[in-house]
């Protein structure tokens, strides 16, 4: 067997809004009215397969830069074959591929690929959107912050580094707390409910001199104290995300190439999509040339406890 580069690869260049985006492997293109609205959690199962793949036409990206080396992850000589049953039918992986519309499996046992597969017409070439993967991403960030003085410790208070969270329901609140959702600050994530906080941050409340999602996150009410409850929110990752940058004082694209990027030997550049002026603690990063390879890289970086699982999903 070969031996596969590892690291995240992703998206050269900095890309700009596209009215079409074009479609790989002679499909459809992207349609307008979808590649001029970004808001890719309304698109169709079909428009996904398309646009998870052309994010750099679409939205705007700075680039994670690699470093000359390039470091390796190995195939297994032996590769696995699993199936399963699923809904009373027996499948192998492929068809289970097919039928739960899977863009790609990744499996590694001791640091090596023992099971690599595509779907939805996808190949190992393809890019693809991290989605919510970039939120480990931005933790490690916040690790080598604080390792590097940046940050003072998880217990530092979140306005420490972003003041203008002050006399709000984040005051009070740690990096510990925020990195893990237990701010106790309400927050709904229903993405189909227009009204909801995970539609409206960003979209809305700006001010002179305020990043919007802090604009935005600085209005929302406590429900409970720091600490005691998990509440899932992806505001928080953006706020994570500006806490980091604000600390080590550049863009996250840059310190995340300075600390993982290069260091680490990622085989290509990576691109972290950016907001509509230009900064970029959001939280996804585009992936290209085999994605989940180049996450599973990532996920190595992070110790597991005994007898945990932990799923990443690069979704469609």
């Amino acid at each position: 067997m070969g031996t596969k580069s590892t690291g995240l690869s992703a998206l050269t260049g900095l890309a700009v809004t596209s009215p079409a985006a074009s479609a790989p492997n002679g499909a459809e293109p992207l349609p307008q009215s979808v590649a001029m609205n970004s808001w890719y959690l309304q698109w169709t199962p079909e428009q996904r397969t398309i646009g998870y793949r052309n994010m750099d036409k679409i939205d705007a990206t700075h680039v994670v830069r690699r470093g000359p080396s390039v470091h390796v992850l190995p195939e297994a000589a032996r590769q696995i074959a699993p199936r399963c049953t699923w809904k009373g039918e027996a499948m192998d992986l492929d068809s289970y591929m097919k039928a739960t519309r899977t863009s790609g499996v990744i499996v590694l046992k001791d640091g090596q690929v023992v099971l690599e597969r595509y779907g939805l017409g996808r190949t190992e070439k393809d890019r693809w959107l991290a989605q919510s993967v970039s939120k480990s991403v931005t933790a490690i960030l916040a690790g080598a912050a604080i390792q590097d003085g940046y940050i003072k410790s998880m217990g530092a208070p979140v306005i420490d580094c972003i003041p203008e969270m002050k006399s709000s329901a984040y005051e009070g609140v740690t990096v510990r707390q925020l990195f893990t959702m237990t701010s106790g600050v309400k927050w709904n994530e229903d993405w189909h409910d227009p009204n909801s906080d995970g539609y409206r941050a960003g979209r809305c409340c700006y001010e002179a001199g305020v990043d919007p999602i802090v604009a935005y996150m600085r209005l929302l009410p406590r429900a409970a104290e720091p600490g005691a409850r998990y509440n899932y929110s992806t505001g928080e990752t953006d706020i994570a995300g500006i806490l980091v940058s604000n600390a080590v004082g550049k863009p996250l694209s840059e310190y995340l190439s300075e600390k993982l990027w290069q260091p680490y030997g990622m085989e290509e550049d990576a691109n972290w999509i950016v907001d509509r002026f230009g900064r970029d603690p959001k939280r996804q990063v585009i992936c290209f040339d085999e994605c989940q390879t180049r996450l599973t890289t990532v996920r190595q970086l992070i110790p597991t406890k005994r007898g945990s699982l932990e799923r990443y999903d690069c979704e469609c």
